[in-house]
């Protein structure tokens, strides 16, 4: 009675899970029509159950749509359209295709020059490109998608092929002819031997499909060819029968890798653009994955597979879509691993091996009476499934990011850019009337050369205001500096689209926060002896000018702040100062003292370009007029105000040799040794956005326009880095912006801006306590609370977990968050974690309260017997 209970079990789950009495497989064509028509037969014929229905539509993506609406329950897909079925319509592949032993479920796309030539990743602009054909996997849609994602390839508008076709110097991309763009894109196509078929997506263009590819470079027509992993080793070494290839050798020929170096041919496992994942057949999430696998095995195998497939677990795939099996490459699902070898460990008579059945191959062989994976009789390919499929197998993760892997999903990400729904405008957020003015002349400067989409400027009171208005769907875009991006980030969800660049040779896209004085052989004081000096700030709340040296002297021990009270302790560690500020209510006077407002002495302190000593020129200004002693700034800001490059009259005579920096170690620098004599490295401000706006299409825009604007000398009315025709400074973007960048694979906040400066933040923002005294807060403003900080009740001390080695004392640092004391504590042990932030622990020595997790990338967290530790 079990069997057979079991066996009805599993019928009506399928059943069930399927809303229906059958399965409604979805095709897309009259002959695929026809395939499942066969298909459904020989299953019923063959007793295996549920039967399958066929449901045709126009397309697979209305096939999705069919899916999500429950009027169709399966379908096939390639890799792209499991990006949108599973982020659209939250279907999820259950069942992926094998295709041979060497590469299992995927295969590579990779890049291919010439070993002779001098081409790498980052020098593809201009050079002569070869494709398979238009918006196939490895030809066009991952080497395209990963151009765009990695920042390298800029698309203005979601027009894919104008950028393409601007970025090459001629390509051949079979089934280009009819786009618009075929004079680059078809330029390098050469039809067949009577000059027929130019640029079809078909045979008769010489140069289409993958060996077509690798011969466009092997003949000189092309610089580099995208294909996959295989074609070169096919095509050369005398495997080639046709006369073009006979003469090749694979030797000389070179893979592109992702970090701009190049590789031999074989080494396609680590120097390609990205793994391509396996079609696989994706159901709704309320669909169990493991039931349709069992419906389509009884096909391929046939009845052995019922008490094979219990067995499937040992070729489940991981989670980047690889199979776990022994054998490198293929997912053994049906085979249990010791047969795989050639061998049945399963227990046999007196404990020796046996060998089982081989099981029976129903519709997946040759010679069967329907067959799974051959199209060929019904006159086209891969219907229902590929025709190189070799068999199928379940998918143990079943999420479409896990199946098509990290690669391949940010070479998707790079083509979905959609022009019919694309925005028509972009509001930009601004925060004061030059802004506005200087807004509102890009707005018509980008409509007049065409821009898309159009700027809109919408004013707001605050960058945190922007934030919620944002997020809101009111606003789209702002720039914001580093606390403003992490706050954008952690309180509001917004992602950077791209990042403003300071230098011409900056790769890092970051600046430096350092400390300027003045030449002075009869004063050299170092960092270490500023107490009682004067200082200049750009304003409170500045990453460069308060966050990261206030940062500095608390982890220095200079300053000793009482009840959290930070502004006080500033204001009593220096003599004087300019700190700007907005909303100064209960601010410490000294903090404005060195102040001097605008030209009439009014709007003193106010944090805002009113104030002559705000921003980074006012405090270098500070420094310069001798009002301070040391100005505290970013690495930049003494080249952009002396040497004539600032015409002020304040600045006229300025010299950046008469300035040095002062260095942690106690000594002092030359002004240009900033990358050794900071106080931190700083990320650039960013342009955040919602997740929802396409980050592709922002940065886009903004690499065309800075092509037409970014030049100050330019001729075209506009100039985007320069605000000083409207009388501020570092409106909308920072004057000391060279071009705007993508950023790449730094989509998330915190990523963009680094583990280093989000550390150094936290432990700023640690200081705010809502418990007493008066603290800064982001944006600049202050406030002023009562009471006293309390930890929470201490626990005993948890013992040393015995498995571990014993731990040296950890360095501590304390602080406050949300009322409760916060300790930082950087572990001797565990590789690669750093920053151990745990949750009512406490350290017996520094009795500190620790009141969240927080561990490095990498780390796991590892707890026993309610002690929390970091482990590699």
């Amino acid at each position: 009675m079990r069997g057979p209970s079991g066996a009805l079990w599993v019928l009506l789950a399928l059943r069930t899970a399927l809303s229906g009495a059958q399965v409604r497989w979805c095709t897309t064509s009259d002959p695929e029509q026809r395939k499942c028509g066969d298909l459904s037969k020989a299953f019923g014929a063959a007793g295996i159950q549920p039967p399958v229905g066929c449901v045709q539509a126009p397309s697979a993506d209305h096939c999705i749509r069919l899916l999500a609406a429950q009027e169709a329950d399966a379908i096939t897909l390639d890799g792209g359209a499991i990006y949108e079925a599973g982020k659209e319509h939250g279907l999820k592949p259950v069942v992926g295709e094998v295709y041979d032993q060497e590469v299992g479920t995927s295969y590579y796309a990779v890049a291919v020059v010439k070993r002779s030539s001098n081409v790498t990743i980052n020098s593809l602009k201009g050079v002569r490109s070869c494709h398979t054909g238009l918006n196939r996997t490895a030809g066009w849609n991952v080497p395209v998608g990963y151009l765009v994602e990695s920042g390298r390839l800029s698309v203005m508008g979601c027009d894919v092929l104008k950028a393409v076709s601007d970025y090459f110097g001629g390509s051949c991309v079979p089934g280009a002819a009819e786009t618009g763009h075929a004079d680059s894109l078809c330029r390098q196509c050469r039809g067949d031997a009577a000059g027929d078929g130019v640029c079809d997506k078909s045979p008769l263009e010489r140069y289409y499909d993958y060996s077509g590819a690798f011969r466009c470079l092997a003949e000189g027509a092309g610089d580099v060819a995208f294909v996959k992993h295989s074609t070169v080793l096919e095509n050369t070494d005398g495997r080639t029968l046709p006369s073009w290839g006979r003469a090749l050798r694979s030797q000389d020929f070179a893979l592109l890798c992702r970090d701009g170096s190049r590789a031999d041919v074989t080494e396609w496992r680590r120097c390609h653009l990205a793994r391509v994942p396996a079609h696989a057949v994706v159901v709704r999430a309320d669909t169990d994955g493991g039931l349709v696998f069992r419906l389509l095995n009884e096909g391929q195998v046939g009845q052995a597979a019922r008490g094979l497939s219990h067995s499937r677990g040992t070729g489940r795939l991981s989670d980047e879509g690889k199979p776990r099996g022994r054998r490198k490459g293929v997912a053994r699902a049906l085979v249990p691993r010791g047969r795989r070898r050639g061998r049945w460990r399963g227990p046999g008579r007196g404990g020796r091996p046996q060998q089982p059945p081989a099981p029976q191959r129903l519709f997946s062989q040759e010679g069967s009476s329907f067959q799974m994976f051959s199209s060929e009789a019904y006159g086209q390919k891969n219907l229902l499934f590929k025709d190189s499929t070799s068999e199928l197998v379940p998918i143990a993760t079943q999420t479409y990011e896990a199946w098509l892997g990290r690669e391949y999903l940010h070479a998707v990400k790079g083509l979905l850019c959609d022009p019919n729904r694309l925005p028509h405008y972009l509001r930009w957020c601004v925060l004061s009337t030059p802004e506005i003015q200087k807004c509102g002349d890009m707005a018509v400067a980008f409509s007049r050369q065409r821009l898309k989409p159009e700027i809109q400027c919408v004013s707001a009171e605050s960058p945190q205001h922007c934030m919620e208005r944002i997020q809101a769907g009111q606003i789209d875009a702002v720039t914001l500096r580093g606390e403003d991006t992490y706050l954008a980030g952690q309180k509001h969800g917004l992602v950077p689209a791209a990042g403003e660049r300071y230098a011409p040779d900056d790769t890092s896209s970051s600046y430096f926060a350092v400390a300027v004085v003045k030449r002075n052989s009869s004063d050299a004081f170092s960092l270490d002896e500023l107490r009682g000096r004067r200082s200049c700030h750009p304003g409170l709340g500045s990453p460069a000018g308060w966050d990261i040296p206030v940062g500095a002297l608390l982890r220095r021990g200079f300053l000793r702040p009482r009840d959290c009270d930070v502004l006080t302790a500033v204001s009593q560690f220096f003599s004087a100062s300019c700190v700007p500020v907005n909303n100064p209510k209960n601010y410490p006077a000294s903090l404005c003292a060195l102040c001097v407002g605008d030209e009439r002495g009014r709007n003193k302190c106010v944090g805002s370009s009113q104030e002559r000593y705000y921003g980074h020129r006012g405090a270098f200004r500070c420094l310069a007029e001798s009002a301070g002693d040391v100005a505290f700034v970013k690495h930049t800001t003494v080249f952009d105000n002396t040497n004539g490059h600032n015409s002020e009259p304040w600045a006229a005579g300025l010299r950046s040799e008469d300035y040095e920096l002062l260095c942690p170690n106690g000594a002092r620098a030359e002004v240009s040794q900033f990358a050794a004599c900071n106080l931190a490295q700083i990320p650039p401000h960013a342009v955040m956005v919602r997740p929802d706006t396409n980050i592709y299409a922002v940065y886009g825009l903004l690499d065309k326009a800075q092509d037409l604007f970014g030049d100050d000398d330019n001729k075209n009315g506009f100039r985007m880095y320069d605000s000083s025709n409207y009388h501020g400074q570092d409106l909308l973007f920072k004057d000391a912006t060279t071009r705007m960048v993508p950023v790449g694979e730094k989509a998330t906040y915190r990523d963009w801006l680094g583990p280093d400066y989000v550390a150094a933040l936290e432990g700023m923002l640690s200081q705010q306590c809502s418990g007493a005294g008066r603290a800064w807060l982001p944006g600049g403003q202050v406030h002023a609370s009562q009471g006293k900080r309390r930890c929470p009740a201490t626990p005993r001390p948890a013992p040393q977990h015995p498995s571990q080695p014993s731990t040296p004392n950890p360095r501590v640092q304390g602080g406050c968050s949300g009322g409760l004391p916060t300790l930082q504590v950087r572990r001797g042990w565990g590789r690669g974690c750093r920053v151990v932030r745990t949750g009512n622990t406490t350290d017996s020595r520094s009795r500190a309260c620790v009141t969240r997790t927080d561990l490095d990338p990498g780390c796991r967290c590892q707890t026993w017997r309610g002690e929390i530790m970091a482990a590699a």
